[in-house]
């Protein structure tokens, strides 16, 4: 599981037990965000499509089992009363005991944030790294690593301008198993894109817009991971210092 997802998991504890305290009894966890699947493969899991042979063999762009069931999770059906309890919108419970102000969801993201930095602007890290894939995809190295990965897919008889597409194709996401077709297309999606590197050179021309990136703004980038760092910890949860050691070099 990533840490995004335990801090997830670690939120809806904290809010689950201030429903309790209020005498909702509802069940928030574990993983009971309906987040998507894809968080707890890692946080950089398919940021560039497939890229596992043995995946693409046995589950084509198809979830595996586990992350079916993760998918399926949705949250809990709660009453009107329960909703304004949980999200803010009641001031006061049905026995007249004051609720946390927002709710008991902002009580618990309240708790996670005690002595974490305050942040302007929460979507900041999200947007700058929105403009940057916007970047990195019309950087001219990238495009040119795109169209050899197009003709390597076209040799093997796929057409596909863009190595995420046959991973988002309706033709193959809405059938409930993987079919011979979307094997093949999947195994060769994986074979092209080692063949022509374009997951290195992808990866090579997005860390030089992240460092220009990290440059111009680095203060605000570095309140974020800062803010980052404190609710981890208030969490419970064991930072990636590794992962916050490259970042600061970066």
């Amino acid at each position: 599981m990533s840490q995004m997802a335990a801090l997830q998991d670690e939120e809806n504890r904290r809010a689950q037990s201030c429903m309790h305290r209020f005498g909702y009894r509802v069940d928030l966890t574990p993983h009971n965000s309906a987040a998507s699947p894809m968080l707890y493969q890692g946080m950089n899991e398919n940021t560039y499509g497939l890229t596992s042979i043995s995946r693409a063999r046995r589950y084509g762009y198809h979830l595996t089992k586990a992350e079916e069931d993760d998918d399926k999770i949705k949250d809990p059906p709660l009453t009107t009363r329960q909703k304004y309890a949980l999200n803010g919108g009641a001031t006061f419970t049905e026995d007249g005991k004051k609720l946390p102000a927002g709710g008991c969801r902002a009580e618990a993201e309240r708790s996670l944030q005690k002595g974490a930095p305050s942040i302007d602007d929460e979507d900041y890290a999200a947007a700058v790294a929105l403009d940057v894939g916007k970047e990195v995809e019309n950087d001219s190295r990238v495009r040119s690593a795109f169209r050899s990965w197009s003709t390597c897919m076209r040799q093997e008889g796929f057409h596909y301008s863009h190595p995420m597409a046959p991973g988002e194709s309706d033709r193959f996401l809405r059938t409930t198993e993987p079919g011979r077709q979307e094997i093949r297309t999947a195994v060769a999606d994986v074979e092209c894109k080692r063949q022509t590197n374009v997951i290195g050179i992808w990866i090579s021309v997005e860390t030089v817009y992240q460092k220009i990136a990290i440059r111009v703004g680095g203060k605000k980038l570095h309140q974020v991971r800062r803010s980052l760092l404190v609710k981890l910890r208030n969490a419970g949860l064991q930072p990636d210092l590794g992962a916050t050691v490259r970042a600061r070099r970066m």
